[in-house]
């Protein structure tokens, strides 16, 4: 029993004499003087904070060197990639988020609105032909909420506009295609769409939440005697949930297709790869020679 308690005393004391070490070279790295050291003024969790903030102030420079150095490199950048503004853009087909449906979305989802409206306006203004990128009926509970999650956003590139739509483009209305996953037309050829974009004016129903609003869309450009139609994505994809894409994502694809992309390219650039899988070949083709590919061609705006 004697020696059992000696060899526990004897570990105990190794043990000590171990920690006491590590504890005077964490103090004396961390800068601490010899007489706090030995009156252990400071807690093992404190010396490992002053090494800390030790380490941070003497990288400081070095630090600060290579934040210039990745400004120098941005600012390289920015001066190499031109940026082409809507009014210099070729360009001129109008792709506008209407904002009237905010009273149909909660907050949280009005949130999910501003970060795909964001997303829009970074693809836009980044691409080489930007589209005219219109935000109707920008006000409310709408433009304060952007104007919290995006300060600054009076200097963007865009066209907002306080009216509805409709008061917008009273003058070209028979150019307004309301885009709406629930419409029996389909968008035609994006090459085609390439062709008369100058004259295109396509609407995007800003709403985030659309199972739970199921045909509004549809609804109200039906009601104000709109042409309708919804993206091909049938004819070349098929999804795995729900066929509604975020207002981002109809933007970019749409984007794509007014400068000649081709529908399936685009698809392929920006639904999620979760969502959906290709359609084969002859699937695609057989799909084609079906009656309802038929009367689909048929009410290609």
């Amino acid at each position: 029993m004697d020696a059992t308690a000696n060899e526990v005393k004897m570990n105990s004391g190794e043990q000590q004499s171990k920690a006491a070490l590590k504890y005077a070279a964490l103090a004396k790295e961390a800068g601490v003087c010899v007489e706090d050291i030995e009156k252990r003024v400071y807690s093992k969790r404190e010396l490992k904070r002053i090494l800390k903030n030790k380490k941070w102030r003497e990288t400081k420079e070095e630090r600060r060197k290579l934040t210039k150095e990745k400004r120098r490199k941005k600012k390289a950048k920015l001066v190499c990639t031109k940026i082409t503004s809507m009014r210099d853009s070729p360009n001129k087909m109008s792709l506008a988020v209407d904002l009237s449906l905010e009273s149909f979305m909660n907050d949280r989802e009005l949130a999910k609105l501003m970060k795909q409206l964001q997303r829009c306006y970074a693809i836009n203004r980044r691409f080489s032909e930007p589209c005219q990128f219109y935000l109707t009926s920008f006000s409310g509970r709408v433009k304060q909420c952007l104007s919290e999650k995006q300060p600054g956003f009076e200097s963007w590139d865009i066209h907002s506009n306080e009216n509805h739509f409709l008061d917008v483009f009273r003058d070209r209305k028979h150019n307004v295609i309301f885009l709406s996953s629930d419409s029996p037309n389909v968008l035609p050829d994006a090459h085609e769409l390439r062709n008369c974009r100058d004259n295109s004016i396509f609407i995007i129903g800003g709403l985030v939440d659309h199972n739970f609003h199921k045909g509004l869309t549809l609804k109200r450009a039906q009601e104000a005697g709109l042409k309708h139609a919804r993206l091909p994505i049938d004819k070349y994809v098929k999804i795995y949930m729900t066929k509604v894409l975020a207002v981002n994502h109809v933007f970019e694809i749409m984007l794509l297709a007014s400068t000649g992309v081709d529908w399936e390219e685009a698809f392929k650039r920006v639904i999620p790869q979760r969502k959906f899988k290709k359609v084969s070949q002859s699937e695609n083709s057989s799909s084609e020679s079906e009656p309802d590919s038929e009367s689909e061609s048929k009410n290609c705006l």
